[in-house]
């Protein structure tokens, strides 16, 4: 960072400027005989400095080195620059200050020289140096056997100086002298430092903060007061989990970093959940994490774990920094992954007892960095990935997988499949569903018919298209016997395969990449989309038996679908496990309603909490969370982020089906069965939605659902038949 700032490297020519200048006036050397090395960072124990090295002939004239050593105190780095003009100023303020306030600047660096080898400096021996005293120390005796040591420090300012790096940079020299001597810091700046530190991710686009607030991050915490008056989004959470969940969702909804700020200790082992889910979601979101000092690390010390690249396989950077280091700059921050900032805060916590006025007034005007790491659309490496799955197509057929897109992408991905004659499973995250130029190509009979041919191997290639796919069709095409050749092209940098071929780009790229011919159906893909309709049909004869658990889903979604058709803004939340599947298996295919899930690790931690924090980043009317009930139990503590969702209403349908019942699907060749995992139940969510003010009803056959009355916040239970949904299962296979 020190080598490529342009403001400290041009204070550091100040001074090479300066030094040329009496090098020629004072000795009358040339300046163009005069050596320039390069510039570099170099580290003096717990500093870095610019470094420049100037290289002059004195040979033969020794006394020409004394006088230089006079002459070039004081050079830019001490003094002022240009000296000749500036140096009265200096010594009159300090005249006029000493005067008005009785304040006494004190003492300068200064030179000292040492000749080595008795005797004048020869052409055969000697050796002379002069070096300048920069850091300096003050005794005073006050007492018995008590002294009082004085550290003074000093920086270069320029037009170009922020106020608080300044004083950072301060703290960091005085602080080396304190460390030198091993005495403890007696003046210290824990809410500048705080201010320091979130100005850094201000600068980098983060608006909204979730606070969970403790003892260890106070200074956090009051410099966040600051921000929230500054007109930034803080938000207090109670629960870390739930925070940054919540943050999750919005900062997917914003487009635009959110952070989560935390204590020490466990509390931020919370936090790992969601950060995970945002790297394999390409989701910006940082943790702010609170923390003792780094000599309490492996004591035993409370609140004193490790924090220190705790989530290092998620997060782009980890950064963990004592109180009173310089900020980092993020200007290179890969914004698809999350970033982590531990603090490490010295008690008091709250010693400089700021005023808000003071606080407020080391605040930098709002300014964004914006990221230099952006993801180019390679026309020519996807046209190639393109060709390699159009020639494996005509020897057989293929199928194109189509989950989350964002609602720039769905266009470009649609035209890709219209031109291209391609046969496609469309998911609801997609925001396809009902595209009437797709619907002579979109299987609509759910991904069973899909699965049996892949493992058939009837399908060549399957291509997957935008964010990682709910289906298990794709995760089975990972299995080694599959014969069909895999295909990605997504803005995620995941396959979610350990096969295959995947391509990292925006999906606008797919818009340059036109068909090998005039392309129509293989023989193979006819017959699919023929099976395809024969399953379609026998699918909604078995959704005609109203209290099976996929008739109460195509129900909800009816009944929701319905809100875009007089206009309101809805957006619906689904969660992982079954929900997911039964929406896309049986909801209406319509495209007046935005459908969201978290797809990137699959679990079920904490989609309330996402699905709130989508709410509260967006301008909608209606929420609809759909959920199981093992889902909402995971994340009881969500509704407390209501608070922040305004006007919006917020459904929060609950598939209870007392259990796992998800597990009775996929692990029923148990040698025991599935029962072992379904953790049955016969709970039912009447005191949440009391504890949090919602209206409670259940619903147990699809007229209930599309019937029941429901207020601006709502749990409404779905309670099907297990015998119906039974029943439903063998009609369709």
């Amino acid at each position: 960072w020190l080598e490529n700032d342009a403001k400290e490297f041009a204070e550091h020519q100040f001074v090479i400027e300066d030094i040329l200048k009496t090098v020629e006036n004072s000795v009358g050397i040339k300046r163009t005989a005069i050596e320039t090395g390069d510039t570099a960072a170099v580290q003096f124990r717990g500093l870095f400095h610019l470094v420049t090295k100037l290289r002059a002939n004195f040979m033969g004239e020794p006394e020409k080195i004394r006088k230089l050593a006079m002459a070039l105190h004081p050079t830019a780095a001490l003094g002022v620059f240009p000296r000749d003009s500036k140096m009265s100023f200096l010594k009159a303020l300090d005249s006029d200050r000493e005067a008005q306030d009785g304040i006494e600047r004190g003492s300068f660096g200064a030179p000292f020289a040492v000749e080595i080898e008795e005797g004048s400096l020869t052409e055969t021996g000697g050796r002379f140096e002069a070096v300048v005293a920069i850091r300096q120390v003050r005794w005073k005796f006050e007492g018995g056997d008590r002294l009082m040591l004085e550290v003074g420090s000093g920086c270069g300012v320029v037009n170009e100086s922020l106020a608080t790096k300044e004083w950072s940079e301060l703290e960091v020299k005085r602080r080396s002298v304190q460390d030198a001597f091993q005495l403890s810091r007696e003046s210290r700046n824990p809410v500048g430092w705080a201010v320091q530190c979130l100005e850094t991710l201000v600068a980098s686009g983060v608006r909204s903060f979730v606070v969970c607030a403790g003892a260890r991050n106070a200074p956090l915490v009051v410099a966040l007061e600051a921000f929230r008056r500054r007109g930034l989004e803080v938000e207090a959470f109670f629960e870390e989990r739930s925070a940054a969940f919540y943050a999750l969702g919005k900062a997917r909804a914003q487009g635009r970093p959110v952070a989560v700020v935390t204590t020490s200790g466990t509390a931020v082992t919370e936090l790992v959940s969601a950060i995970a889910e945002a790297d394999f979601s390409g989701v910006p979101i940082v943790a702010v994490t609170a923390d003792r000092p780094r000599r309490l690390r492996h004591t035993g010390a409370p609140q004193a774990i490790d924090q220190d690249q705790i989530f290092a396989r998620f997060v782009d950077r980890s950064f963990d920094l004592e109180e009173g280091s310089i900020a980092p700059v993020l200007k290179d921050w890969n914004r698809q992954r999350p970033l982590h900032l531990n603090l490490c805060f010295e008690e008091p916590l709250l010693s400089d007892a700021l005023s808000e006025r003071a606080v407020d007034l080391m605040l930098s005007p709002l300014a964004e960095t914006k990221s230099s790491i952006e993801i180019e659309s390679a026309v020519v490496e996807v046209s190639r990935l393109i060709e390699k799955f159009s020639v494996l197509r005509d020897s057989g057929g293929a199928v194109a997988i189509v989950s989350t897109l964002d609602s720039s992408e769905r266009s470009v991905v649609a035209e890709f499949l219209q031109g291209h004659s391609l046969p496609c499973l469309l998911e609801a995250t997609s925001g396809l569903r009902g595209d009437s130029r797709l619907k002579h190509l979109e299987l609509r009979g759910g991904d069973r018919d899909l699965g049996r041919w892949c493992k058939s191997g009837e399908v060549s290639a399957v291509i997957r298209l935008g964010g990682v796919p709910t289906t298990r069709v794709w995760r089975d095409l990972d299995e080694p016997a599959t014969r069909a050749e895999t295909f990605s092209v997504s803005s995620l940098r995941f396959s979610s395969l350990g096969r295959g071929h995947h391509f990292q780009t925006a999906m606008t790229a797919l818009k340059q990449v036109a068909p090998r011919h005039a392309r129509g159906f293989t023989p193979s893909e006819k017959r699919w989309l023929d099976e395809d309709r024969s399953s379609f049909e026998k699918l909604e004869k078995a959704l005609e038996v109203s209290n099976s658990e996929p008739a109460l889903v195509r129900a909800l979604s009816d009944r929701i679908s319905g809100l875009g058709a007089i206009g309101a803004r809805c957006v619906v939340y689904v969660g992982n496990s079954l929900p997911i599947r039964w929406w896309d298996l049986v909801s209406v295919r319509t495209s007046g309603t935005a459908i969201f899930a978290s797809r990137g690790v699959n679990g079920i931690d904490g989609q309330i909490s996402t699905a709130l924090g989508l709410a509260a980043g967006s301008t909608i009317d209606e929420l609809w969370i759909v959920v199981g009930d093992l889902t909402a139990m995971y994340d009881l503590a969500g509704l407390w982020a209501t608070k922040y969702t305004g006007q919006t209403k917020i459904r929060v349908a609950i598939i209870n089906n007392s259990g796992g019942m998800i597990f009775r699907r996929v692990l029923a060749r148990a040698p025991s069965g599935a029962a072992s995992f379904e953790n049955r139940h016969d709970l039912e969510f009447k005191g949440w939605a009391e504890m949090w003010g919602f209206q409670h009803a259940i619903c147990r056959t699809a007229s209930e659902v599309k019937s029941t009355n429901l207020q601006d916040r709502v749990i409404l239970e779905l309670r099907p038949s297990e015998n119906a949904t039974s029943a439903f299962w063998e009609a369709v296979e």
